[in-house]
């Protein structure tokens, strides 16, 4: 009787956190930095409300909605203030413009010390295959030297993101550059996977999260009605209509490079399920061809439904 009691107390509050929304992982902030795939609308004020054009991105976005970062600092999900660096059209570059480190020294130099409970995010790369040099090994050390700037600063927690297949955005998609940008992409997150266990070797007092997006789009595109979507392939047709941000068609892709709204939604769903960590042990990317569980996907899909 007693053992049937304190399990019937532990399934009530697993079920009260669950329908909370709460972290177990407490987290009062979260420091993105990145490129237009987590701009909030920061290129877009510093262009004087030019750019990204209104009438077809949504506030500032490069989406129909807001972007992943805002979603996972919902009070639905971490409930965390929102210090948004990225930077539309940003690459990992070096100390030019809005690159990767200059927004790292700029959040540095504008802010204190971050408390214990501070999450880091890095989402960069891809502009340095569509605008860039092209050379991943390079760009990954960028994202390592970042790193170890931000964790000599006192960050102690981080979440990176690897990259999708570039060569199955609709701007790439059936062109002759379609195999390049897909194998910058592989290289890329090939780079990047050992250079983040690595560094968390080195540095035993930090915690590196890593969410396999390559992972997660390829799995949206081989199932894309378990996921909600009807096209994962084109833009949607709505982004050449002037103040329309309707995705209710089911579109992957907003642009020809841009997620919608919606699979921004998913990018959170999948990242609240990695940091959300009760166990604060770091993920590791899986390795090329494998799947997430089943209840992973069927989590992912009725958040999806949910918004």
């Amino acid at each position: 009787m007693w053992i049937k009691k304190q399990f019937m107390l532990i399934f009530l509050m697993a079920l009260a956190i669950l329908l909370s929304g709460g972290s177990a992982t407490a987290y009062d902030t979260v420091v993105v930095f990145g490129d237009s795939l987590s701009d909030n609308g920061n290129l877009f004020q510093a262009d004087l409300s030019q750019f990204p054009d209104p009438h077809r991105y949504w506030q500032g976005r490069f989406s129909n909605g807001p972007v992943w970062v805002e979603y996972l600092t919902d009070p639905d999900m971490l409930n965390a203030s929102l210090v948004d660096r990225a930077i539309g059209g940003a690459q990992t570059g070096g100390l030019e413009s809005a690159e990767l480190l200059a927004q790292v020294y700029f959040h540095i130099n504008d802010t204190a010390s971050p408390s214990p409970n501070t999450l880091f995010v890095i989402w960069i790369g891809g502009n340095d295959f569509l605008s860039g040099d092209r050379n991943a090994k390079a760009s990954v050390e960028k994202i390592r030297s970042a790193l170890q700037i931000l964790t000599d600063y006192g960050a102690g927690r981080f979440l990176l993101l690897n990259l999708p297949d570039l060569g199955v955005l609709p701007q790439y998609s059936g062109t002759a550059d379609a195999e390049a940008a897909t194998n910058f992409s592989t290289e890329f997150n090939t780079e990047l996977s050992p250079i983040l266990a690595q560094f968390q070797q080195d540095n035993p007092q930090v915690l590196i999260y890593q969410l396999d997006i390559y992972m997660m789009f390829s799995e949206i595109l081989q199932n894309p009605n378990q996921y909600g979507f009807t096209n994962v392939t084109e833009e949607s047709p709505n982004f050449s209509v002037e103040d329309n941000f309707d995705n209710s068609a089911g579109y992957m892709f907003w642009d020809n490079k841009h997620p919608t709204t919606e699979t921004h939604a998913l990018i959170a769903d999948r990242a609240f399920l990695l940091v959300d960590d009760t166990n604060e042990t770091p993920s590791e990317t899986p390795d090329e061809g494998s799947k997430d569980d089943d209840s992973t996907c069927f989590i992912s899909t009725l958040l999806f439904i949910r918004r």
